[in-house]
């Protein structure tokens, strides 16, 4: 794979395989690192996360080009055994259907938010490589505590009150201030 056309990308919700079903927040917070980390790469225009959403499980990946202009699509799963944590990533190649490429990334779940950075940051380098050989800038890391107030911020904007959106308001800005190249701190 070239750069020979654009390259667009839809991060698809993860799947919670775990046994009882019940680690569907983590399988969306790895998908959602996933996508704010593809935001602040050159080169990859990356698909917002509510349209994405919208995107059937086992949909014609050829219409999924045709409607929605993506040339790629990013699904995974989750598994989990005890502490034990499984995450298999997949890109296909929407033109055709076919998977490009594969990858298993384990971790324990007592680990969540240092896990999901680091399977972010592994599978945008791959897309890097996959796609640009290696050549766009990484994207800077971003703390945990970052993103620990970005979902509180996100939570109070829920709340629509007066109060919540200016603490919201108040805590995007400083998540802006402390790290400017943070998408979904600047998208708050």
């Amino acid at each position: 794979l070239g750069a020979r056309e654009d390259v667009s990308l839809a991060v698809l919700p993860f799947d919670d395989l775990s046994p009882a079903r019940d680690k569907a927040y983590f399988a969306e917070g790895v998908a959602e690192e996933i996508q704010s980390s593809l935001a602040a790469e050159k080169g990859i225009k990356v698909l917002g996360r509510t349209s994405a959403r919208q995107i059937e499980r086992n949909a014609d990946p050829k219409a999924i080009r045709a409607s929605l202009n993506v040339t790629h699509l990013l699904e995974g799963s989750t598994r989990t055994a005890g502490n034990d944590l499984r995450v298999n990533v997949r890109l296909i190649d929407t033109s055709d259907g076919t998977q490009v490429w594969e990858e298993e990334y384990r971790g324990a779940v007592s680990d969540v938010f240092s896990v999901q950075d680091k399977i972010a940051s592994a599978v945008v380098g791959r897309l890097r490589g996959t796609f640009f050989n290696a050549t766009v800038k990484a994207a800077p890391t971003t703390t945990i505590g970052a993103y620990e107030t970005y979902l509180a911020a996100r939570a109070l904007i829920r709340e629509t009150t007066k109060d919540s959106i200016t603490r919201a308001w108040q805590m995007a800005r400083t998540i802006i201030d402390e790290h400017p190249e943070y998408a979904p701190g600047q998208a708050l």
